[in-house]
């Protein structure tokens, strides 16, 4: 079994989350909320990159993970 422990959370942000929650457990609801963040992040990042990215930019890229790719002697 896995080792167990507890957070020291508000009521009003406890009570909040529990209405979020639903029928799932604390540990499922709250990997759940962690991932989502994790790809909003992700997500944020992409559309920052796609709004300062050339497509000349986006080539020059490509031809250095190729290079990297090579010289690590990875494949596609």
């Amino acid at each position: 079994m896995l080792a167990k422990t507890t957070i020291t959370i508000s009521v009003e942000v406890k009570e909040f989350l529990d209405s979020m929650r639903g029928n799932k457990s604390w540990e499922d609801f709250l990997l759940e909320l962690a991932r989502k963040a994790k790809l909003a992040d992700k997500l944020l990042a992409l559309r920052e990159l796609e709004r300062i990215l050339t497509m000349d930019d986006a080539e020059k890229l490509m031809r250095i993970i190729d290079q990297v790719k090579l010289k690590w002697g990875l494949r596609e």
